[in-house]
């Protein structure tokens, strides 16, 4: 079964924001430094960046030989947006259940 290019990132990025849960529980900012928190927690926003920049690159490069249309990127972000919002919360119960 092949999975999308989309769908797989998507997932990708939703371990990769799981990954960073987990990288500021263990810096201590949930518990002892929690003041540094909102200083840190803002670059989380790269994770979904970098993944929407290379998904389209990718499939632009690869796939569609070179050229892409707007509709063909809007669409291709709007999967990969709708895979991460359904996973996110998964990955997200499964900090909160398991490490919190």
């Amino acid at each position: 079964m092949q999975i999308s290019l989309e769908v797989r990132n998507g997932i990708l990025i939703a371990f990769g924001a799981f990954l960073w849960l987990l990288l500021e529980n263990v810096m201590g900012l949930h518990s002892k430094y929690i003041d540094l928190q909102d200083l840190f927690s803002w670059l989380i926003i790269l994770i979904p960046l970098v993944g929407i920049y290379f998904t389209l690159k990718h499939k632009r490069d690869k796939l569609q030989q070179g050229t892409i249309t707007f509709i063909e990127s809007l669409r291709s972000s709007s999967i990969l947006t709708a895979t991460v919002a359904l996973s996110s919360p998964l990955f997200v119960w499964l900090y909160v259940s398991a490490v919190n």
